[in-house]
């Protein structure tokens, strides 16, 4: 099985082969690691404006009806903060994958240098 940091060896493989399978590798990563990032930060967004956004109801229900029970409202906040839990599930993996690609993208980028000053 071939090493995943070596590019492809064969008899006929050049330097300039090896150079635009670096240089394709590095932009993948490069990638991944963006769109991770983007994610990131938009998925925490969305669980605060949804837990604003379910606060916000339940108090106005509360307004509307005058009274205050505390069971429909502790039923309407708990839906509301369902969502900044579950932003925060979604989250965690995605910063593992993000550092993950970052740490990938420097070892192709470095690969890639070293390609360059060899040739």
């Amino acid at each position: 099985m071939q090493d995943i940091y070596q590019p492809p060896t064969s008899t006929e493989s050049s330097a300039a082969q090896d150079h635009d399978f670096l240089r394709g590798k590095r932009k993948l990563w490069a990638w991944l690691k963006w769109i991770s990032f983007s994610l990131l930060l938009l998925i925490p967004m969305n669980g605060i404006i949804a837990t604003v956004i379910g606060m916000q109801r339940a108090f106005r229900e509360l307004a509307q009806t005058g009274q205050s029970d505390p069971a429909e409202l502790a039923a309407n906040i708990s839906v509301a903060l369902l969502t900044a839990f579950w932003s925060f599930v979604f989250s965690l993996p995605i910063f593992i994958f993000w550092v993950f690609a970052i740490k990938r993208h420097k070892k192709w980028k470095e690969l890639l240098k070293n390609c360059v000053l060899k040739n």
